[in-house]
């Protein structure tokens, strides 16, 4: 409970997420801020057709790009969530005002942008 504000920019969807919350609410203080910018999973890739079809994009993304930096994008794909499940993960790891604000793919298989913000809240 030392820190006010801890900030972190696209790079939760490398980490393991419920560890790092866990230790985020541990050293945040009462109210403290979350603010976090990553990388979204569109609705549509949570359909049938589009877990087929993201998965056969990053198969094939795995053999074309075949350096380590994107070889841990693909390792980190199956990480990318949604702005509602990331709503709820906040809120069960113990933070509220929980506020997403989320921009839209340019294409439908590419990921969105999410700009998220909680607080955690008061330990009584």
């Amino acid at each position: 409970q030392s820190l006010d504000t801890i900030v972190c920019g696209l790079g939760m969807h490398h980490m393991a997420v419920p560890e790092l919350l866990h230790e985020t609410a541990r050293v945040l203080r009462s109210n403290g801020h979350l603010v976090m910018a990553d990388m979204g999973a569109p609705s549509n890739w949570r359909t049938v057709w589009g877990r087929a079809l993201m998965k056969t994009i990053v198969a094939v993304f795995r053999i074309i790009r075949r350096e380590a930096r994107w070889q841990a994008e693909a390792d980190a794909f199956h990480s990318i969530r949604t702005a509602e499940e990331w709503r709820e993960i906040l809120l069960d790891f113990g933070f509220g005002q929980v506020d997403i604000v989320e921009w839209p793919p340019r294409r439908f298989w590419y990921p969105s942008a999410l700009i998220m913000k909680a607080v955690k809240v008061s330990s009584s």
